[in-house]
């Protein structure tokens, strides 16, 4: 359908109600004004949201509060930022996602509707395979290098090249490279549509992965995992997705696949990006298909799969694996103390706790200051969110004690930030009711003014929330100033501008005086400039001082 519009702006704001927001290629902005434009006729925010963008791509491997939250924003058009909070630009994958087309769906596409267009099964990040015609996609430059980042492209137009890294050096397409490309691709297309109504369970896709690792043989007798043998398993996927543009991230050599995937198999709270979740399951499973049929019917088995394992879990230098190694040896294979086996490889007691702990070893405890029962009942002040001051004055113990606690009690870490979580969107939820009960007349930018701080953790962590709460406000009733004095406003204004000139010329002499240097002198006046209309005798004032070589005598004060 052709707008007729003069330029993509009219376009945009004819869509989107805005001149920019709502043109970004790959996260949408003002949905609820493109509904209302639309009548509807394009379904509603979530079905807009998952049938016609590749932001779902992002939801399945994050907590359903993020979901909520990025949808929250896309509604209003607040998207700055959101693709940080989603992790995006911290994966080092890129967060420019370029246009891609396939060589034969365009001119297929051009023939049976008059144009090409794009299909959002290509734009998924992870897909190079087009799943129709099983060619190579090409990718945009528009867009993503900030050339025509408001206008509005089709593949035609879009000056599209190959994928690869390196052009002078392009891959080499074999049945192999292809299956894996193809492989990748469904990975992404499959994740993103279930995104609907899901969420993948933290807990149950690490005890999957443990689960397969010692299927694969990729641990030692004892179960724990072998960083060796698992860098060896993964290494050759990432060495063939390397090839492609943005993906030059990933590990080339079995030491920097540890350090990337190893946290992927602890229960430490962690998001990884969805690609290594692809390069996990691919290497484990060989293919979506499978490793879906599995984790379907895994039931409640992670508990039994929480052996020793995932031994360098904690994000440390390579130079200190080797400790980490030698120090679950010591624990796991040999039988020997912690606190003996921390004193073998070199480290404090306290940080062979926490490493003992990450890798799912049990510990016998011997309590000292805190006894069993106390134990017990600190444990439970931590799990309800308790500050951490606060536990240790009512225990009578040190803040040491209490994150030693956190950091050695399995699980204990993720109850006590979910429990502080929800502590904090009670208060700051209640901090804005509070407010617009005293004050019902007040707009958002009041409650913004007054508590800053309750403003910016709800824009940042409960969007969606915020949102409907901005929505059921009362409008505020628009004014045209009619009980302002202009014309005593305007005559106290034109004489502080003149005596401000007079000064000014008395300090530079003959130099020209400039608006800005007038402003300086007249705090009040920048904020009126918009008001000029109003204010003939200020804009005469103006006029007067800074015309270069006019000369302001005294009577003119008067």
């Amino acid at each position: 359908m052709l707008s007729g519009n003069w330029s993509p702006s009219e376009t945009c704001r004819q869509l989107f109600g805005h001149a920019r927001n709502g043109c970004a290629h790959d996260f949408p902005s003002n949905l609820d004004a493109l509904l209302n434009r639309t009548d509807g006729q394009l379904g509603s925010i979530d079905e807009i949201v998952y049938a016609h963008t590749m932001l779902p791509f992002y939801f399945t491997f994050r907590k359903d509060i993020d979901k909520r939250n990025a949808l929250a924003c896309v509604r209003a058009g607040g998207i700055a930022g959101l693709k940080a909070r989603l992790g995006i630009p911290a994966s080092r994958f890129g967060a420019n996602h370029p246009l891609k087309a396939c060589p034969v769906c365009m001119p297929v596409d051009a023939n049976g509707h008059g144009t090409s267009y794009w299909h959002l099964d290509h734009q998924y990040p992870g897909v190079w395979i087009c799943p129709l015609h099983d060619q190579v996609l090409q990718a945009g430059s528009v867009k993503v290098t900030g050339l025509g980042r408001f206008l509005w492209y089709l593949p035609a137009d879009a000056d599209l090249h190959s994928p690869w890294a390196s052009e002078d050096s392009p891959m080499v397409l074999t049945e192999e490279v292809r299956t894996i490309f193809r492989s990748f691709g469904e990975c992404a297309i499959e994740s993103a549509r279930l995104a609907a109504t899901f969420q993948f369970d933290r807990d149950r896709l690490v005890g999957l992965y443990r689960a397969k690792c010692i299927e694969a043989g990729l641990t030692a007798d004892s179960g724990r995992q072998q960083h060796d043998r698992i860098g060896r398993a993964i290494l050759p996927l990432c060495l063939t997705l390397r090839g492609i543009r943005g993906m030059e991230s990933l590990p080339s050599d079995r030491d920097q696949v540890w350090l990337q995937f190893s946290r992927m198999l602890s229960m430490e709270r962690h998001v990884s990006h969805p690609f290594r979740h692809f390069i996990m399951i691919l290497t484990l499973f060989g293919t979506w298909a499978a490793f879906w049929e599995r984790y379907v019917s895994w039931r409640d088995k992670a508990a039994s799969i929480i052996l020793p394992s995932a031994p360098n879990i904690l994000k440390v230098e390579p130079g200190t694996d080797d400790r980490v190694q030698q120090f679950l040896d010591l624990i796991q294979d040999q039988g020997v103390s912690i606190t003996r086996a921390a004193t073998a490889v070199g480290i404090d007691t306290q940080t062979g706790l926490v490493w003992a702990t990450r890798a799912g070893h049990p510990i016998s405890r011997r309590p000292k200051v805190l006894t069993a029962e106390m134990r017990t009942r600190l444990i439970a002040a931590i799990r309800i969110g308790k500050d951490k001051k606060a536990i240790a004055a009512d225990f009578d113990v040190s803040v040491q004690t209490i994150t030693h606690v956190l950091q050695t009690e399995f699980g204990l870490s993720a109850q006590w930030h979910g429990a502080r979580f929800a502590k904090s969107q009670r208060l700051h939820r209640r901090g804005w009711a509070m407010h617009f009960s005293r004050y019902p007349s007040d707009a958002q930018q009041d409650f913004r003014r007054s508590s800053p701080a309750s403003f910016m953790w709800l824009y940042r962590n409960d969007r969606e929330w915020l949102a409907q709460q901005v929505a059921s406000l009362e409008p505020r009733v628009g004014t045209n100033y009619s009980n302002v004095q202009w014309d005593i406003r305007d005559k106290a204004l034109a004489r502080q501008v003149l005596h401000a000139g007079l000064a000014i010329k008395l300090a530079r002499g003959a130099k020209r005086i400039t608006l800005g240097h007038v402003c300086q002198k007249v705090p009040d006046l920048k904020c009126k400039l918009s008001k000029l209309n109003a204010l003939p005798l200020t804009r005469n004032a103006i006029a007067t001082v800074t015309r270069l070589g006019a000369s302001i005598q005294s009577n003119d004060l008067l």
